[in-house]
């Protein structure tokens, strides 16, 4: 696919979004995590919309508000072993998912996503456990620490049914939890039955362990390679092309203009309790 780098349209909403200064921000981490996982061996792609903003246009969708990263579980133990031992880039959990930023925007909404890309046990039981266990470990930070707007799209039933049932969930969970460490509870969970794999990939979100979401594991595991994103290099995947047609379908073409818009409608508040944190350095 030909990229028309510099995609003449990204400054048309970097202006009506108000954009630059979020992407050019999301940037600089990029480059630091980067160059980090470069010094210490690590490999890893960019993902989801980011990876398909390389792809489709050399930069970020010009409309997106954030950035994503992925890599295996095997990559990810690497560089959790290697994370206390740098003060380039910062990594946190906020809501279980994995957030990397840089000291200059440690407690800002100036941070990239990094997804664990796990592959998926054989067993269907043992994936439906971990998909409930993990829904309860949620239920019980009920996304504490960000206003998710996005729940108003649902109707007053339905939205009392979910907060009813989401109340239940915390109950039950914080009589399972404990005096437990919750974060290491989750990994633990979300590592069962990994040694017996199906070959296909999922993941964990701060939505609950994925099930929509899944590709397969031998088309991942042929490679990384650089693309150009925004005047810089950054790592994907070499067959990046296949695993967002898995994702999305049929990427190529832009959606119509009324789509066009910042996806993510949360709003992120500085003043979290720690409570709500998972630092690693």
């Amino acid at each position: 696919m030909e990229v028309p780098y510099p995609y003449s349209e990204v400054g048309h909403y970097e202006e009506k979004y108000g954009l630059k200064e979020n992407h050019d921000a999301l940037l600089e981490i990029l480059v630091a995590f980067d160059k980090f996982c470069s010094e210490k061996g690590i490999s890893y792609s960019l993902g989801d919309g980011t990876l398909l903003g390389v792809l489709r246009h050399g930069d970020f969708i010009p409309w997106d508000d954030d950035a994503d990263v992925m890599v295996t579980r095997e990559e990810y133990d690497k560089i959790r072993a290697c994370i206390g031992h740098t003060t380039e880039i910062k990594m946190f959990k906020l809501s279980f998912l994995d957030r990397v930023t840089i000291p200059k925007y440690a407690g800002t909404d100036k941070f990239i996503d990094l997804f664990i890309n796990d592959e998926m046990p054989k067993s269907k039981f043992l994936f439906k456990h971990k998909k409930n266990m993990t829904y309860m470990l949620r239920c019980h930070f009920a996304n504490q620490g960000t206003k998710n707007h996005r729940r108003t799209e649902y109707s007053g039933a339905k939205r009392t049914l979910r907060y009813v049932l989401g109340g239940i969930g915390k109950f039950i969970a914080n009589i399972y939890i404990g005096k437990r460490d919750v974060w290491d509870l989750n990994d633990s969970i979300v590592r069962l039955g990994n040694a017996k794999g199906s070959g296909i990939y999922t993941r964990f979100t701060s939505r609950m362990y994925e099930t929509k979401r899944r590709f397969n594991k031998q088309k991942y595991d042929e490679g990384y390679t650089y693309a150009d994103f925004r005047g810089t290099r950054l790592m994907v995947l070499k067959n990046a092309d296949v695993f967002l047609n898995e994702m999305y379908g049929d990427f190529s073409n832009l959606p119509p203009e009324e789509k066009r818009v910042p996806e993510h409608s949360v709003e992120f508040e500085v003043k979290i309790p720690d409570s709500y944190f998972k630092y690693f350095n």
